[in-house]
């Protein structure tokens, strides 16, 4: 089965028998052989860069037409495809549309688990934490295959399928906040671009309508910045202490 062609139901079920089942596999994990674990956390990490590797997301498709030229928040129905359905103007009315940078986190996040994977394999100095992570990371790297599954356009219908994704990011972060100041840096970064995002699209008419949105916006990104600092800080005290 394709992974874009997953169903809701046992994308929502796959994703809560992991969070649930994180102690039990923790604690299976902990009695495992080293040689074992190792093949376990490269076999997960797989299974997320293929995940992440299926075209067809949400991002993808913004991105790919932002590329173009063809998706615009300042220009309503610049495009008719589903990317600008779900990202164009009206749709940023939800006042969480991050900026585009945003997603540049990507990058030091996949270049420091695939440093991890391939350090751990050809190392034994990272044998002494590697039983305690094991479960943890496995499981984020599960969670991360089903919201690359259920971040799509198919997901956007009526009903409660179109929260599994955020469901799923929840999830990651259940497994990852286990006093790991990245963790906290991770939010600070996603609120800062969250706010930054909230500003560029305050609206410029002077409609009764557009003046209460743009206060709101204005307010939510405040809060924003507000989190991003409480979170770094708490991070940064969270590594030095």
């Amino acid at each position: 089965m394709s992974l874009r062609n997953l169903s809701p139901p046992l994308v929502t079920l796959a994703g809560v028998a992991t969070v649930a089942g994180l102690p039990a596999l923790d604690a299976i994990l902990s009695t495992t052989s080293l040689p074992i674990l190792k093949c376990i956390n490269a076999a997960a990490f797989v299974l997320n860069v293929g995940a992440v590797s299926v075209p067809g997301r949400l991002d993808g498709q913004q991105d790919e037409e932002m590329r173009k030229g063809e998706l615009n928040p300042t220009k309503p129905d610049a495009s008719n495809s589903t990317a600008s359905t779900v990202y164009g103007r009206n749709r940023s009315r939800t006042l969480v549309d991050p900026s585009g940078w945003a997603f540049a986190i990507w990058g030091p996040i996949y270049i420091g688990e695939t440093s991890f994977v391939a350090y751990q394999l050809l190392s034994s100095n990272a044998d002494a934490v590697i039983p305690g992570i094991a479960a943890p990371f496995a499981a984020a790297n599960i969670l991360q295959s089903l919201w690359c599954a259920s971040f799509r356009p198919s997901y956007l219908g009526d009903g409660m399928k179109k929260y599994i994704s955020a469901a799923t990011i929840l999830g990651i972060g259940v497994t990852i906040s286990m006093n790991a100041p990245v963790y906290g840096f991770t939010i600070a970064w996603a609120l800062s671009a969250c706010a930054d995002g909230m500003t560029k699209r305050q609206p410029a008419h002077s409609e009764k309508d557009e003046k209460i949105l743009s206060t709101a916006a204005k307010v939510q990104s405040k809060l924003c910045w507000a989190g991003s600092l409480a979170c770094g800080a708490t991070a940064l005290y969270t590594a030095l202490v």
